[in-house]
């Protein structure tokens, strides 16, 4: 899979801000799948090859990272999105619920040991 951001220097001034504007929806997309347990950090480097989210892999979701995800998608105007994350805001469901599985290095233990085979 292609880097996405490589050759970055060399880009314009317009197609930098576009890498950026991209790879800022995709982190904030993958970490509201991991959020709302739609994915999981193995199932979104399994399919894209790479590890882009909004927030700390290693430990629970912060408030402030939950609020910064929602204005993303009020910018975008997904207010289905919106009401989710302002539901797990209310009800702490990200407390009760452990979103960060696995750490980080686990999960790419687990991924070394599989493409050795």
């Amino acid at each position: 899979m292609k880097d996405p951001i490589e050759g970055f220097n060399e880009m314009s001034e317009i197609d930098r801000i576009e890498a950026e504007r991209k790879l800022l929806d995709t982190a904030f997309r993958n970490s509201y799948h991991i959020i709302t347990g739609k994915l999981t950090f193995e199932n979104i480097i399994e399919e894209t090859g790479q590890f882009l989210i909004a927030h700390n892999p290693d430990s629970n979701i912060k408030r402030d990272d939950l609020i910064n995800m929602m204005g993303y998608f009020t910018e975008t105007e997904e207010y289905e999105k919106c009401a989710k994350i302002r539901d797990i805001i209310k009800t702490n469901k990200q407390k009760k619920k452990e979103i960060s599985t696995q750490g980080i290095n686990k999960i790419f233990n687990k991924f070394v040991r599989r493409t050795k085979k």
